[in-house]
């Protein structure tokens, strides 16, 4: 995992973010710096008291569609490659590929959610 990370001001200067609770927006932020190189995180136990957050606020922001949770507790941050672009020579494929099986990137780099049925392999 990389030791810097970046934020785009097209996703923190959104209403969906900037009117989250300083608990929420702390977490997002912790969450962002977590993440693997596909924006990924698996630990989110260890994230929440990282962060001071709870349950409550990683439900708001996968409320305001920034994050996704999946049944095995993983979770993903929609933006991520609105925020990061990583050097293909530095570049770490995610472990969750169950996970990764289910999403896809739209044509303005956001993850989307595949309908259900669809990579459930």
């Amino acid at each position: 995992m990389a030791n810097r990370r970046l934020l785009s001001k097209k996703v923190l200067y959104d209403d969906a973010f900037s009117t989250l609770t300083p608990a929420a927006k702390n977490l997002y932020l912790y969450m962002n710096m977590e993440a693997d190189d596909d924006g990924f995180i698996g630990s989110m136990r260890q994230v929440l008291r990282y962060s001071g957050a709870n349950r409550k606020s990683l439900e708001l922001l996968k409320t305001r569609g920034l994050v996704f949770e999946f049944e095995s507790g993983v979770c993903l941050i929609v933006h991520w490659h609105v925020h990061n672009t990583i050097q293909k020579d530095r570049y770490t494929p995610t472990v969750y590929t169950k996970e990764s099986k289910k999403v896809f990137k739209n044509t303005r780099d956001i993850y989307m959610m595949l309908p259900l049925g669809k990579g459930d392999t």
